[in-house]
């Protein structure tokens, strides 16, 4: 609590203070890449704990825009190139293939020119299907989570969890026979289908969308189902990579470049043999984390982001600039 305190107070120092020209210039690594997941101004409602508005998205965006340059997809490769000639260059990204976030970044393409990379789970198209985190928000938020029993009875001996315990038991307790296919019967006992559930709320893009999509939009790979990666066998591990890589390839008449790994955090949520199941399919030199932290451990070609969801837009611009006693402190010893 004293340390969170502390570092928000810093924050807000350097940047009231006229200093954050100078962190800018000799401290900020530059490019950055921001992210956002849900992004809209009629949110479902058990998704509005994780969604941010669009009014306070634009927020953002327009106290961005007035001290940073936005990247194109080929303007961010160059820039990692050279990173001394990026500075105040910022990569705007989301996740997770919600069609209101979509519009979103099509209205900052049309009406802006502001470019964007847009990581879409392929699974999900057309509103085929809500992945195991969406259904059991769902079921959380009907009935006091009634219908979440078979979850309970598998992970927790049928003791029910408050949303932060079960967060994390089910992270850790994470494969197909124990979380998602719980969750499922779950949702099937409420009357109700992933796809059924997709589509009542029209959650997200359409494949259509996808191929017609605006050029300063890139498409990357955010895996086929949104599962935990690093808990999946070899088999269903290469059968989830293998099925976002072919179905964006053909939707996109090329390979994607870039690949952000669900839930983000390098080694538990994505590792070695993730990256080794996930290049065997193609090169992929980019992968994106989820996680600005400079405790997370790198991997090959990985590429931090800071999600902005939680973020006041007063405080945008110093989070961006990465203004914290740590990134300080790792400056100094360099």
């Amino acid at each position: 609590m004293f340390q969170a305190r502390f570092s928000f107070l810093f924050k807000r120092t350097v940047v009231s203070t006229g200093l954050l020209p100078w962190w800018e210039e000799r401290i900020t690594p530059w490019p950055r890449v921001i992210f956002y997941h849900y992004v809209g101004s009629a949110q479902p409602p058990f998704l509005r704990e994780t969604a941010l508005r669009k009014e306070r998205f634009l927020e953002q965006i327009s106290a961005l825009r007035r001290r940073y340059r936005f990247l194109t997809w080929r303007e961010y490769k160059e820039a990692l190139v050279s990173p001394r000639e990026a500075t105040r260059s910022i990569l705007l990204t989301f996740d997770d293939g919600f069609q209101s976030s979509w519009a979103t970044a099509k209205q900052l393409a049309e009406d802006h020119q502001i470019p964007s990379l847009f990581f879409v789970n392929t699974r999900v198209l057309d509103n085929a299907y809500s992945p195991w985190t969406i259904q059991y928000y769902f079921l959380r938020s009907e009935a006091n989570g009634r219908f979440l029993e078979p979850l309970w009875k598998s992970i927790s001996k049928g003791v029910p969890l408050t949303p932060a315990v079960a967060r994390k038991r089910c992270h850790e307790s994470f494969s197909l026979r124990d979380v998602v296919e719980p969750i499922e019967e779950g949702l099937a006992r409420f009357g109700m289908t992933p796809a059924e559930l997709a589509a009542r709320y029209q959650l997200y893009v359409a494949s259509a969308d996808i191929s017609k999509r605006n050029d300063l939009i890139e498409i990357g790979n955010h895996s086929h189902s949104h599962y935990i990666l690093s808990k999946l066998t070899d088999a269903e591990l290469d059968n989830d990579l293998r099925c976002s890589h072919e179905i964006l390839k053909g939707l996109l008449g090329e390979s994607p470049e870039a690949f952000a790994y669900p839930f983000g955090v390098p080694e538990t949520h994505f590792d070695e043999r993730c990256l080794r199941s996930l290049q065997a399919i193609s090169a992929y030199p980019y992968i994106f984390s989820a996680t600005d932290s400079a405790l997370s451990i790198p991997m090959p070609n990985g590429k931090d982001r800071v999600c902005l969801d939680n973020i006041g837009t007063r405080d945008v611009v110093g989070t961006v600039a990465k203004v914290t006693p740590r990134t300080l402190k790792n400056w100094l010893l360099q």
